[in-house]
């Protein structure tokens, strides 16, 4: 067996999924292999053993957490906010009854537009403003004739957009070229160079996350916007202002938490509202889960329009609280079972 493995692959180490991803192109079997690993872990989070969580009321009630280091809400036993957001997973929840339906609201580019807000890069702010599509916009700016020659290649610009999209949303977590070239299955060198080009074409961006990077390191702590500007402190800090390891773990943090913890005031405060306004007016509506940036309510069918005017206007109070000049909005449906 171990001979016939060798054949396959003579070099392989191990089966670890980053280190397989290197060698789909040497047999068909990696691919598959990958594949199967993927939907047996589903299968095991998500398969039969899931029902062990189901209540004599026929719903799941999981458990929250408040407190964490980024401000966000986790969930327990079973983990809701890992269910995956395809929704041939979430539309396996329903209310469980006809006459209610799902009233849902989320943040649109949530994070984004707190980079946006924060860095006040202007091709940022103008493409969230106008509901352009930022990534090509980004991609335009930092690939320029690659780009443009792509025109009508929905292959490559597609590559190239999922390129940007990917710095775009790791500038929240302070990827590193490393991440950012496993993520996109490139070289190290060549991820380097597509950051250092990136920065290049947004320095406002480079400013801002720097600056917050470099406040974490020199102080010991962060802050999230305005007007909480709630504290993370770190408290490996005092000990080890010269280890580089530790100091890293805190830049990355420094970068992130400003981005995530602000947007997790943000939505904290919005439940806070929302859950005001259903007590104060004794609306048909519950709320009953939260997966960041995102509120899920049931509401009543015949109140279900109504209601959906008010959450979102809700949503988009809160969010002024914070960003002021009224760039994130939200979107809001009505469905029969739970939705992305």
């Amino acid at each position: 067996m171990l001979k016939l493995f060798q054949t396959v692959v003579p070099l392989l180490e191990s089966v670890n999924g980053k280190l397989l991803l290197m060698h789909t192109d040497d047999h068909p079997i990696i691919s598959k292999y990958i594949k199967y690993k993927e939907k047996a872990k589903l299968y095991n989070a998500y398969g039969p053993d899931f029902y062990k969580y189901l209540h004599n009321d026929g719903r799941i009630h999981t458990n929250f957490k408040q407190i964490l280091n980024t401000g966000r809400v986790s969930s327990s036993k079973p983990n809701m906010q890992q269910i995956p957001a395809s929704n041939s997973y979430r539309n396996a929840f329903t209310t469980g009854h006809n006459m209610w339906v799902f009233v849902s609201s989320d943040f649109a580019s949530q994070e984004l537009c707190i980079i946006a807000y924060g860095s006040q890069d202007p091709v940022w702010l103008d493409a969230l403003k106008e509901g352009k599509d930022l990534h090509s916009i980004c991609a335009d700016l930092i690939f320029g004739q690659v780009w443009r020659d792509a025109e009508g290649d929905d292959k490559e610009r597609k590559r190239l957009r999922t390129a940007v999209k990917a710095i775009n949303f790791g500038l929240a977590y302070g990827m590193s070229e490393f991440k950012l070239a496993d993520t996109l299955q490139i070289t190290t060198e060549e991820a380097k160079e597509m950051i250092d080009k990136y920065f290049t074409v947004f320095p406002s961006i480079k400013k801002f996350l720097t600056t917050l990077g470099n406040f974490g390191k020199d102080n010991g702590y962060i802050r999230t916007f305005k007007p909480y500007r709630r504290i993370r402190w770190f408290e490996e800090w005092e000990n080890n202002k010269k280890d580089f390891s530790i100091l890293g773990s805190i830049e990355r943090a420094s970068k992130n938490t400003p981005i995530q913890g602000t947007g997790a005031d943000m939505t904290k405060l919005a439940l806070i509202k929302v859950r005001d306004v259903i007590a104060q007016n004794n609306y048909p509506v519950r709320l009953v889960m939260t997966v960041h940036d995102q509120i899920d309510t049931v509401a009543r069918v015949e109140f279900a329009e109504e209601w959906s005017d008010i959450l979102k206007k809700t949503m988009e109070e809160a969010a002024l609280h914070i960003i002021d000049n009224g760039l994130l909005k939200s979107d809001t449906n009505i469905s029969n079972a739970w939705e992305k």
